[in-house]
């Protein structure tokens, strides 16, 4: 996996870490996790962007990305085959609706203000 991390920070240079880097020890040792957290790489992006590339790095070289943010940690084992995607960096969320239209359905017999609020 040296050569997946030695792209990526071809690619993402101030942003990757390895086994050794403090950031990459941070990362991976989170305050509530059932599990060991082994990968062979850490990437802590600091733009949607950065994010993006760092998911087509993952699928042109065919490795799975196990993204976390918090203490809170993985649901599962993370191994040396994987790499995580730290989002602590970024510091919010822009939604783009690429559709024309919504809609959106209120469950029969709510008041009309919960159907102001789904709409």
């Amino acid at each position: 996996m040296n050569d997946v991390l030695s792209a990526l920070r071809a690619e993402l240079d101030d942003v990757v870490y390895g086994p050794g880097d403090d950031e990459y020890a941070d990362a991976t040792s989170p305050d509530n996790s059932s599990y060991p957290q082994r990968p062979f790489g850490v990437v802590r992006p600091h733009s949607a962007e950065q994010a993006a590339q760092t998911v087509k790095c993952a699928w042109r070289f065919g490795f799975t990305v196990a993204v976390q943010a918090t203490g809170h940690g993985a649901a599962s084992e993370i191994g040396d085959d994987q790499l995580v995607l730290d989002t602590s960096a970024l510091t919010g969320v822009t939604v783009a609706i690429t559709t024309p239209s919504l809609t959106i359905t209120a469950p029969t017999g709510t008041s009309p203000s919960a159907h102001a609020l789904c709409a």
